[in-house]
């Protein structure tokens, strides 16, 4: 994974909608940042093609609410191809939430996902399904564990 604390910007992530890099981290690093979405139509992601052999992924990233009581929502998603564009038949990943979170708390989200056995690229993806907030603090390893 590229840039999973979103230092200096979100370079490495695909942002879409009224997705935004903002200067709201989630260890209070000044030269670090989040992604917010706040629309329906905001999502952002990140394709990686380089996988190891492994067969099952842990991925998770921390929420912080734009308003009370919101969640944050990503997902793991496999491809048989290495730009993330043909979608695997056998399995399609797994999402999971954080929250629900106020507008002062970080928290984390943290899910996993077998890998299918055609799987060349795995995607991560967030979007405003639960809830409008920040994400920050990603990671993907093939072994239990947290940030």
């Amino acid at each position: 994974m590229r840039n999973p604390g979103l230092d200096v910007s979100a370079n490495q992530w695909e942002l879409n909608g009224g997705a935004a890099y903002t200067p709201d981290d989630h260890e209070n690093c000044l030269a670090s940042g989040s992604v917010r979405l706040l629309e329906l139509t905001d999502t952002f992601n990140q394709c990686i093609a380089s996988l190891p052999s492994a067969t099952t992924f842990y991925f998770g990233f921390s929420f912080k609410a734009y308003t009370d009581g919101e969640t944050g929502s990503c997902s793991l998603t496999y491809y048989a191809d290495t730009t993330c564009t043909n979608r695997t038949a056998n399995l399609e990943g797994s999402s999971t939430t954080a929250g629900p979170t106020t507008t002062t708390s970080w928290v984390s989200g943290s899910g996993q996902a077998d890998k299918p056995s055609d799987a060349k690229s795995i995607e991560i993806s967030c979007s405003t399904a639960w809830g409008r907030g920040y994400y920050d603090k990603f990671y993907l390893r093939t072994s239990v564990g947290s940030f």
